[in-house]
């Protein structure tokens, strides 16, 4: 397929990028299952990324060095947010330190980590919450404008169970310092110019 192995080596010449391997039937379906499992916790988890992406014809999964990327400061632009039935905004991961120490301040924000803030003035007693992991864009994954190669993209990050899974399937701990995201993707025809 046109596009394919541009897309894969394009992705490989990151040099974030630890390793980027298409990922079977199998690997797509596990995902799929452990993602669908976090729906039914205390508080569901949708992902919203890992979902679009999925439904895309093919995936790559793509091992980040994270230490690195945070070394170079270089935006996640993968988000978790805590969203209220109504659709509201109850929550979300910060990472602006200046905006983190002003939070702490603020009597009305509750931390859930160090970087998840929840904002209980817009929380309705009562009203359901889940998270939601938002889709990224590709230069979450590299600098090089991959989406040239195919004809849609959407680039995702597994929750932590997918995450481990796929690092048990490639020989990685799941406390490895590395991020792990799932690229869906689909090309229509031939992409030669």
């Amino acid at each position: 397929m046109m596009g394919e192995e541009e897309l894969l080596q394009a992705i490989r010449d990151d040099f974030l990028v630890i390793r980027a391997e298409k990922m079977t039937d199998e690997m797509k379906k596990q995902v799929t299952m452990l993602e669908m499992k976090r729906l039914n916790e205390m508080i569901p988890l949708v992902n919203e990324g890992l979902e679009k992406a999925m439904q895309e014809d093919e995936a790559i999964m793509i091992m980040l060095d994270m230490k690195e990327k945070m070394k170079q400061n270089i935006d996640l632009n993968v988000k978790l947010v805590m969203m209220s039935d109504s659709g509201k905004l109850v929550g979300e991961e910060i990472y602006d330190e200046e905006e983190l120490e002003e939070l702490r301040e603020d009597p009305s924000v509750y931390f859930l980590s160090d970087n998840f803030v929840s904002y209980t003035s817009r929380s309705v007693a009562g009203e359901k919450q889940f998270f939601v992991v938002t889709e990224g864009t590709p230069d979450f994954i590299t600098t090089d404008d991959i989406s040239r190669y195919v004809d849609t993209i959407k680039v995702s990050a597994p929750s932590t169970e997918a995450d481990h899974y796929l690092k048990h399937c490639f020989g990685y701990e799941p406390d490895s310092p590395i991020v792990t995201c799932i690229i869906g993707y689909t090309i229509q025809g031939d992409t030669d110019e």
